[in-house]
């Protein structure tokens, strides 16, 4: 009996003495799984912020007084850490993209198109301070990018029919589609149609059989933000007074007089305008070879048989006409201030490295796609990818005329106007199409190939690497 009892003591003994280890294990348990639901926060809070600052790189030309840096710290902040406690590397400094090269997207450019944010912050300890810990700074890290978006046509229109479809046609896109209308018509798909592309994503509903839809559209999804919204608009000028009537008569070099209207009527002839200020300039000669200097020009209409006329970037009221002569545009912005944009396409019209802006006060566009008609975006600057852009401003809507040889390369973005494509549009590189609200009325085939461009497609999107 006395043997039992002292045997007991000793367990109570023991018990007694091993209580503030166990307490103290148990006590660093608690500690470390409350650092680990901070980590986790701070995490969420290093991921969010990141995101945020990649977002912001293309609208660091537009977005005034917003860098990178505030950007990420405004989100990290409204996550509950304050700006002491984060810290914004663009580029990383730290991992497999530290120092990855200039991000050159719209009219600004970043150091790199990662952006790395730290968040550090002191956690105080309880049951570990027995141990004499009692602080531990606990860290988290996310980098994340601006990459090509997925999507290539976007209908921005929120309450009608985004996109329809008309007569028994075909839509194959190596790329997504995205409307934004809420309506239960959002979609529409009348006839035989057939929709080949990589998702279709819908806010609202869609009317049409889903077997035509390849994949089916997803509908009720969440709208999202006009994806190229952060373009800046080329500065236009107040066009000049006309002084006057030059008509020319043989060939040569015409220099600009105090802003003059030209008239070339005369056949078979070789004349350049000299680089400078121009009134409305008529061209209908039949076989002449015109080169229009850069500068700012009137209204230019092309109306003669035959022959060629070269632009180069400027600034035009118009550029319009219905003869046949092959029109060739120069690398360059071309601004459209005043009027409509036809360029004629019976003979074929090309330009390579071109964008076309229309201005608020534009008129409409009409693009024609004749027999050997190519017009392709730059492939770097500001306008990277952008073929074709009219200002908010200007709702006039836009018709692109093609037929399966014409070939368009590059973004067409008219965010406020109706789009309608006729006829049989081909690409043999890459399209995208930004519209109010888009009508196709033939075969439309529309890649996604965007390796000529130096940062891929012009629609950008956030995503975490790191």
């Amino acid at each position: 009996m006395n043997g039992r009892k002292s045997d007991g003591g000793q367990a109570l003994v023991m018990t007694l003495l091993a209580m503030p280890f166990v307490c103290g294990i148990l006590g660093l348990a608690i500690d470390v799984g409350y650092l680990e639901h901070i980590k986790r926060q701070m995490q969420t809070a290093a991921d969010a912020a990141a995101l945020a600052g990649a977002s912001e790189i293309p609208y660091l030309g537009s977005d005034t007084g917003v860098t990178v840096s505030s950007a990420a710290l405004a989100v990290a902040q409204s996550n509950g850490y304050a700006s002491s406690a984060v810290t914004v590397n663009n580029p990383p400094q730290f991992g497999p993209n530290t120092g990855s090269g200039t991000c050159d997207i719209g009219s600004a450019s970043a150091p790199s198109c990662y952006v790395e944010v730290i968040v550090s912050q002191s956690q105080p300890t309880y049951f570990s301070a027995v141990f004499g810990l009692t602080s531990v700074t606990v860290r988290a890290r996310a980098v994340a990018a601006v990459k090509s978006g997925q999507g290539c046509i976007y209908a921005m229109d929120p309450s009608g029919t985004g996109l329809r479809m008309n007569g028994n046609n075909s839509l194959t896109a190596s790329c997504g589609v995205v409307i934004e209308s809420n309506s239960n018509r959002a979609l529409v798909a009348n006839g035989s149609n057939t929709v080949t592309t990589q998702f279709v994503a819908v806010a609202g509903n869609y009317k049409g059989n889903s077997a035509q839809f390849n994949p089916p559209p997803v509908t009720g999804v969440a709208p999202t933000p006009d994806p190229l919204s952060y373009l800046t608009p080329p500065a236009v000028a107040t066009a000049c007074t006309a002084s006057g009537t030059i008509t020319v008569t043989t060939s040569g070099t015409v220099s600009s007089t105090g802003c003059s209207n030209v008239k070339i009527n005369a056949n078979n002839l070789n004349v350049i305008l000299s680089p400078g200020n121009w009134g409305n300039v008529s061209i209908g000669g039949s076989g002449d070879t015109v080169t229009l200097g850069a500068g700012q020009y009137g209204a230019v209409s092309v109306n003669g048989n035959g022959g060629s006329v070269t632009f180069s970037p400027g600034q035009f009221a118009s550029i319009t006409g219905s003869g046949s002569a092959v029109e060739t545009f120069s690398s360059g912005t071309y601004a459209i201030a005043s009027g409509d944009f036809a360029p004629d396409g019976a003979a074929g019209s090309s330009g390579s490295g071109v964008t076309f802006y229309l201005g608020p006060d534009a008129g409409t566009l009409d693009f024609n796609g004749g027999s050997s008609s190519s017009f392709t975006a730059p492939t770097s600057g500001s306008y990277e990818g952008i073929l074709l852009y009219q200002d908010p401003g200007d709702t006039h809507g836009l018709t692109l005329n093609g037929n399966s040889t014409a070939t368009f390369n590059g973004a067409v973005y008219c965010p406020t106007a109706s789009i309608t494509l006729d006829g049989n549009n081909t690409v043999s590189l890459y399209n995208i199409i930004v519209a109010y609200d888009i009508t196709l009325n033939g075969n439309d085939t529309i890649g996604d190939d965007y390796s000529t461009l130096e940062n891929g497609s012009p629609i950008k999107s956030s995503t975490l690497v790191e």
